[in-house]
């Protein structure tokens, strides 16, 4: 297996929603011509022994009625990621999404992944149109 080249950072509340987007990120992956096993996915726990600030990453956040704040969110911010925060409903932000993220624009993604294109799933490292 070779060694990870991009990092997704995953965060809040982990659901049905992760599957579709491994998913779309393994079939977007395939499409640029990357092979999917350059990709690791760090969660809340993994991300202190895993995360390499050199290579590219994207945070993801789940939101999640509980709005917890990530763990690694200080120091996501202090490399200048980019993080998409991830709701169920557009009118669930103060709901499902931690104060701390609140400013940033979301995505709407029903529990089935049914806008997971909507990240748009850039190469790892390139710009994000949300």
């Amino acid at each position: 297996m070779p060694a990870s080249l991009y990092q997704i950072i995953l965060m809040g509340g982990k659901d049905a929603r992760l599957v579709a987007l491994k998913t779309a990120v393994k079939a977007r992956a395939t499409d640029l011509g990357i092979d999917p096993n350059e990709i690791v996915y760090l969660d809340e726990s993994s991300f202190a022994g895993g995360y390499d600030r050199k290579k590219p990453t994207f945070g993801i956040y789940f939101g999640n009625r509980n709005k917890t704040v990530p763990v690694p969110l200080d120091r996501l911010e202090e490399d200048s990621i980019v993080i998409a925060p991830i709701v169920t409903e557009k009118t669930s932000i103060g709901v499902e999404i931690p104060e701390a993220l609140q400013h940033i624009n979301v995505v709407e993604v029903g529990m089935n992944g049914d806008n997971i294109p909507r990240l748009g799933l850039p190469p790892l490292g390139g710009p994000v149109q949300i």
